[in-house]
């Protein structure tokens, strides 16, 4: 699972300045296999993003 996040970054103008990305994922490091990402991160990152809306 890979999660990405897309923003935008603006001056103190409020003009944007630039674009860019973030791409998660989620390492098992014993196995070095791709894992979902676990819930108590999930659960931190849904509420953070809930409350920006």
């Amino acid at each position: 699972m890979r999660i990405e996040f897309e923003y935008e970054i603006y001056n103190e103008e409020h003009i944007k300045i630039t674009e860019a990305s973030t791409t998660l994922f989620f390492l098992d490091a014993q196995t070095n296999k791709v894992i979902k990402c676990p819930d108590f991160l999930m659960e931190m990152i849904e509420a953070s993003w809930k409350e920006e809306k």
